[in-house]
């Protein structure tokens, strides 16, 4: 089967497409995982925080230097911890980077395999873009 050559313009293209949608995963997958950073850092300081103010429970000398010396210093132990919502989100959003990321690969392998006419929208494509809600160019 001969399948039309992908011309050093549409290289080009393919090349811009593909370097555009890496830095956008890139940037994504950086941002999810400062948030998770986060949400452990948080974690860590709320436990860290209960122990002090159990420890103060029983030595009224700590409890006099912590409270002279921390403003607001018992704030923390009354937040709710909403660190598994976080992190459930950061999955999600992993997953659906990953999907990208994995979307983006196959369809460079496509044109790069099959030339020129991988870059026409197939109605498999058309319809799996409808499923990931994606505007389909008509």
């Amino acid at each position: 089967m001969n399948t039309p050559a992908i011309t050093t313009e549409a290289q080009k293209r393919i090349s811009t497409a593909a370097k555009d949608k890496g830095e956008v995963l890139f940037s994504k997958l950086y941002n999810l995982t400062e948030i998770v950073k986060l949400a452990a850092f948080a974690s860590e300081s709320k436990r860290v925080l209960e122990g002090i103010r159990n420890a103060s429970e029983y030595r009224p000398e700590m409890q006099k230097a912590i409270r002279d010396n921390v403003t607001a210093w018992n704030n923390w132990s009354e937040m709710d911890d909403a660190t598994s919502s976080v992190l459930a989100y950061a999955v999600i959003e992993m997953e659906a980077v990953n999907d990208q990321y994995l979307e983006t690969v196959y369809d460079v392998a496509n044109v790069l395999k099959n030339g020129a006419a991988a870059m026409t929208d197939t109605p498999a494509s058309e319809a799996k873009r409808k499923k990931n809600g994606a505007e389909v160019a008509k």
